[in-house]
């Protein structure tokens, strides 16, 4: 049993260093990892905050949409018969204006 004794007690003395150093790294990351999650933790509270009322606003938001795309339908729909009866209007507008000076002058 000499042998593989001795190469399984090289092997250990091998690698204790390196699993010393990985041992160490872990200790010295650990402190700088607890301060962000701190931070982290405390922009998760006013993040989650944020994300209730868009949440609750999504629903009242999505059914307004599509009354909105109607309005927005109809007044595109008005407009040219819209522009179409002012234009008359301001052709009758003209005489009008010409009849009212000299009523105005007569009174």
């Amino acid at each position: 049993l000499f042998p593989p004794t001795v190469l399984l007690f090289l092997a250990t003395v091998l690698l204790f260093p390196p699993t010393v150093l990985l041992f160490l790294a872990t200790v010295l990351l650990f402190p700088p990892t607890v301060l962000l999650f701190l931070p982290t933790l405390l922009l998760f509270l006013p993040t989650a905050l944020l994300f209730l009322p868009t949440v609750l606003l999504f629903p009242p938001t999505v059914l307004l949409f599509p009354p909105t795309v109607l309005l927005f339908l109809a007044t595109v729909l008005l407009f040219p018969p819209t522009v179409l009866l002012f234009l008359p209007t301001l052709l009758l507008f003209l005489p009008t204006a010409l009849l009212f000076l000299p009523t105005v002058l007569l009174f």
